[in-house]
This record gives C-alpha cells, sequence and structure tokens, in this order.
C-alpha cells in the first residue's frame, strides 16, 4: 500500500463515519413524514421526539386530522361520511421508515421515510 492510498482510505472512513453520525450532532434522527392526496405530497415534515402537532387536511369528502406526537403519526379516527370504515385510523400510530397509512376512499397516503435509505434499519 502506498502513502497515497492510506490517505484515500482516511478520508472515505472520515466521509463515513460524519455520514453515519450527522443525525445525531445535527439532532435529527433523519425520518420525514410524507403526506400524499390524490398523487400530490401536500406536507412534509422532519419528525423528531420532539415534534408535536396536528396538521388537518381537507378532502373531497371532508377533513381529517394527522397527529404527530413524540415522533410518531396517526391519522385520527376518520369513521362516518368521510371514510365509511375508518380502517386507515385503525392503522394506530407509525414510527419507522417505510411504514405508512392508507385510506383507499380518500386516495390518501400517510407515510414515513428514512432519510438514511435503509428504512427497515431507522429505528
Amino acid at each position: 500500500m502506498k502513502g497515497g492510498d492510506a490517505l484515500i482510505i482516511a478520508v472515505v472512513l472520515f466521509f463515513a463515519l460524519a455520514c453515519w453520525l450527522w443525525p445525531a450532532v445535527a439532532g435529527q434522527d433523519g425520518r420525514e413524514l410524507i403526506v400524499v392526496w390524490k398523487g400530490r405530497v401536500i406536507a412534509n415534515r422532519q419528525l423528531t421526539e420532539q415534534t408535536d402537532q396536528v396538521i388537518p387536511v381537507k378532502l373531497s369528502r371532508g377533513e381529517v386530522n394527522i397527529e404527530i406526537r413524540k415522533g410518531r403519526v396517526r391519522l385520527r379516527t376518520t369513521a362516518g361520511p368521510v371514510c365509511p370504515r375508518g380502517i386507515c385510523s385503525h392503522t394506530g400510530w407509525i414510527a419507522n421508515g417505510g411504514e405508512s397509512i392508507i385510506c383507499v376512499p380518500n386516495k390518501l397516503s400517510i407515510s414515513i421515510r428514512a432519510r438514511s435509505g435503509v428504512d427497515a434499519l431507522a429505528r
């Protein structure tokens, strides 16, 4: 191994370590909430343990509320004319990258994406 090879390896290892540690250093866990209605992104939020918020979403059939609490997301109860069976709200809380809540009658999807690119290992 030549001196230049060692430098390249050191630089690559430095950047790999920096990318791995960046979310912790920046106070972010690298997850984001994406809300899609009729094929269009209508909300996009970073999720952290400190995020507490309710997002009202107006749909064709009425209004629903997406609740974010301590880095978890759920669709509040939607039974009745907004969503006849309410299956989407029965999904409950989601928190990990790759998890979704889907409301077929309203063409609404609520997903969590891990920005690390490894959804299953995000948390």
